[in-house]
């Protein structure tokens, strides 16, 4: 026999052709007759079940009428007439778990609530979040806990490890695991931290995308879970999509350093960063909802103290300052003479110009990058160069000898060095810095405050133009607010005014819609031009015409004059 014949004879005849269409069709008559007989022992079985349940039934009400002390005859027609009332029980009680069925289908669909999440207790009716413990709290366990390594070291550790891709996968995947097992056994004293944990290195290892809404939760449970037994710590994160759409897992933690609630009852918590890393906010502050209340950076409001507040307290300096920033120096020197106690103002308006010439320095530096520059000094403290970056600065000088295009001039070196000395050994400076911090977080309170205030509904505004987005309106209220504080509202507008978009391009963004119509309200000529000295009365005007009230949140009766916010 040929190989071809050979291969012919192996392979199965199509249906209807030959010898092997007849078996298959006898095979599948076999089949259905071998169905069809199941199908009936399965009917059988069925009605097999049903008639024990039946038999049960009856068993039961023949139980209860032996059990009732009652002299009543038990003849044929009490036992139907008990059988008929079980029976009518029986429909009810299906028909009132259906109806319950649909009561909840219908709140899931009418207010988009994840009817799973519900049944698991992890949201209430109206759609928030809830967390309950599966297990037992061990408070003492929670106590013996290292929160400010787990925060400010393990965590980021972790996070690091996962989102590096400048290592082989298998050695990265190694060290991702090791410093998860680190991070785990940290927590180890604390299941209910271990479930939470374990849920979320699962997810984002698995499918951060596709499970991005139970990150959110798990992070959201995992504050809510701290904060519901005191633990003054708290974790936030974003997942970022990078090239090729790769998520990266990028977290910031925050130690809880004043919790505070202002006389109106909101809440106010002020944070400082406890890890190193590089991650930025981007803002001074912000509200999340679900009764966070608002949150302050105090990290970044130092950053934005220094480099804005600290050079207005000089007035020899008001011609150095940003066109846009000038006009409100004497009037933010004023609220800052009210609000600071003597020695610290003082002391800040002497060191005043050492601050403004690292400023200068860094922005000269910086503005040489069009000749080709790449020498860059970010994050300056706020005392100035700390020695190793003193040493970069020389060797910058030393590589600057030669060329029309300088890392860094001699003239500069010697400003940037001079007034670091000055500052790092200035005494009870940073007690000034801390005070100046805490006075410039005021503003950003009122503001967060505001947008507390308005949670739920959001603000309502009468006289904002149609088709503003709620976001816009909320920020628009937020500002009012704080320009309308009687402590902080010239702080405030500087504040905005050195976020307001530069020429023509002025950006879509809530806030910036926000501030076009604030600074409408209360500047005549933008904040380059003329500043108002009755900027509280205006605000005030605009917050009554748009928004039906006139007087912005106070701030917490408590709230501090000075924070410990500088490691020292």
């Amino acid at each position: 026999m040929s190989e071809a014949a050979h291969r012919q004879e192996l392979e199965p005849t199509p249906p209807g052709a030959g010898a092997l269409a007849d078996v298959g069709a006898t095979a599948k008559r076999a089949d259905a007759e071998r169905s069809d007989a199941e199908r009936g022992a399965e009917v059988e079985d069925a009605g097999a079940e049903r008639g024990d349940a039946e038999r049960a039934r009856v068993d039961g009400v023949l139980a209860r009428v032996a059990a009732a002390d009652d002299d009543a005859p038990l003849d044929d027609h009490r036992v139907l007439h008990l059988l008929k009332a079980d029976r009518r029980r029986a429909l009810l009680r299906r028909a009132l778990l259906g109806a319950l069925a649909l009561f909840l289908a219908g709140l899931a669909f009418r207010y988009r609530l994840p009817l799973a999440s519900y049944l698991r207790g992890e949201i209430d009716l109206h759609g928030a979040p809830r967390y309950a413990p599966p297990h037992p709290v061990d408070e003492d366990a929670l106590a013996a806990i290292d929160w400010h390594d787990v925060h400010g070291r393990l965590l980021p550790l972790w996070v690091i490890t996962k989102s590096t891709r400048r290592l082989p996968e298998d050695e990265r995947r190694a060290r991702e695991h090791e410093a998860y097992s680190e991070l785990r056994y940290a927590l180890a004293d604390d299941p209910n931290l271990l479930g939470l944990f374990d849920e979320l290195e699962a997810a984002l290892r698995e499918d951060p995308i596709g499970r991005a809404r139970r990150v959110d939760y798990l992070l959201w449970a995992y504050n809510d879970y701290l904060d519901a037994h005191a633990i003054p710590w708290r974790l936030e994160a974003t997942l970022h999509l990078r090239r090729r759409g790769r998520p990266t897992f990028l977290t910031r933690s925050y130690e809880v350093l004043h919790d505070l609630r202002d006389p109106a009852g909101h809440r106010l918590r002020l944070l400082r960063r406890a890890d190193l890393t590089n991650v930025d906010e981007g803002f001074l502050g912000h509200t999340t909802g679900g009764g966070d209340g608002a949150l302050v950076m105090l990290d970044q409001v130092l950053e934005f103290g220094v480099r804005h507040v600290w050079p207005m307290l000089h007035g020899g300096l008001d011609a150095r300052l940003p066109e846009r920033e000038r006009g409100l120096a004497p009037f933010v020197r004023r609220e800052a003479l009210g609000a600071l106690e003597a020695p610290a103002y003082t002391l800040l308006h002497e060191t005043a110009v050492d601050q403004q010439a690292l400023i200068e320095v860094a922005s000269s530096i910086h503005a040489r990058a069009s000749c080709g520059n790449t020498f860059r000094i970010y994050g300056l403290p706020w005392n100035g160069l700390e020695p190793p970056d003193q040493r970069a600065l020389v060797e910058a000088l030393d590589r600057s000898q030669s060329g029309e295009c300088p890392e860094v001039t001699l003239g500069e070196a010697a400003r940037l060095l001079g007034a670091s000395e000055r500052l790092g050994r200035t005494p009870a400076l940073a007690d000034a810095v801390e005070g100046l911090t805490t006075w410039v977080a005021g503003a950003v309170s009122v503001h967060e405050l505001q947008h507390v205030a308005d949670e739920g509904e959001g603000a309502q505004c009468s006289g904002c133009p149609e088709g503003m987005s709620a976001a816009a309106v909320d920020e628009l209220s937020a500002y009012l607010a704080s320009f309308a504080s009687e402590t902080h509202g010239y702080t405030a507008l500087l504040q905005a005014c050195s976020m307001e978009p530069d020429g023509e391009d002025v950006s879509e963004a809530p806030h910036a819609q926000a501030l076009a119509i604030a600074f409408d309200a209360v500047l005549a000529q933008g904040c380059a031009g003329p500043i108002p000295d009755d900027l509280q009365r205006r605000a005030r005007a605009a917050r009554a015409r748009l928004f039906g009230q006139a007087d912005p949140p106070a701030l917490p009766d408590d709230y501090p004059r000075r924070v410990t916010l500088l490691r020292r």
